[in-house]
């Protein structure tokens, strides 16, 4: 019989590789929060990609000791205090969309063909259901953010944006991952209720490294460039309907 699993509420696990992405075989030494800053490397490349741990990666390796730490509390305590509105489950681990990526986006804002009043609203509204532990508020704002943004890279959708856009071959797999999300964004907003349990948890949404590469692409001047200037500002025009 399994024993009691400590600090069930860190449960990704990272597959080891080398510089280049592929897999060195090896099993993951610890379970982690996702966006652990263990696996980023010194250009914030992150090194792996965290997936949830099986039953049997829950029970051994240990959880991440900075995970544990950043977060200061028990999960009870953590509970105790969403309940009374306080914010040290923020504090514990952090916004989940980077400050550095907000004010690249803000720059933008100011002089850009592109109104980015919205996506900052999102971002917004993301981080403060991300610290108060609202699972479906998350689910629901990240999904309405990766269907927002892609006419700034030049796309008319995300699925054309993960697949299409020039990626790395390390952003590509977290923009794909980013795409499956989708499909489980939508399981939190439209599922019916029914007898079985709801398992769903803000653990499960998808580590903060991807989305904050995302915006950064988004907000960087080479996304631009990338894409070019012409797909880019018919990307900013709204559609028009078709004349009858």
């Amino acid at each position: 019989m399994a024993g009691a699993v400590e600090h069930p509420d860190i449960r990704y696990v990272v597959y080891p590789v080398h510089l280049d992405g592929t897999l060195t075989g090896a099993k993951p030494g610890l379970r982690h929060d996702p966006g652990c800053s263990h696996f980023e490397w010194r250009d914030g490349t992150h090194l792996g990609t965290p997936v949830l741990a099986t039953d049997e990666q829950m029970q051994s390796p240990n959880a991440c000791k900075s995970c544990i730490g950043r977060r200061g509390e028990s999960p009870r305590e953590i509970r105790q205090s969403q309940s009374r509105g306080g914010n040290k489950h923020q504090d514990a681990q952090g916004a989940y969309v980077d400050t550095q990526a907000i004010a690249a986006i803000k720059a933008h804002h100011a002089s850009d063909l592109f109104d980015w009043a919205k996506l900052l609203r999102l971002i917004d509204e993301l981080n403060d259901n991300y610290a108060r532990g609202s699972t479906y508020a998350a689910h629901a704002v990240l999904r309405a953010i990766l269907d927002h943004i892609p006419p700034l890279l030049g796309c008319a959708t995300f699925t054309a944006a993960a697949n299409n856009y020039p990626w790395s071959r390390t952003d590509k797999a977290y923009m794909r991952r980013l795409l499956d999300f989708r499909l489980q964004a939508d399981d939190a907003m439209h599922r019916q209720i029914s007898a079985q349990t709801d398992l769903l948890s803000l653990g499960d949404i998808p580590p903060r490294a991807w989305i904050n590469r995302l915006l950064q692409e988004c907000a960087s001047p080479s996304g631009t460039l990338k894409v070019g200037r012409e797909d880019t500002a018919a990307a900013a025009r709204p559609m028009q309907r078709p004349k009858k």
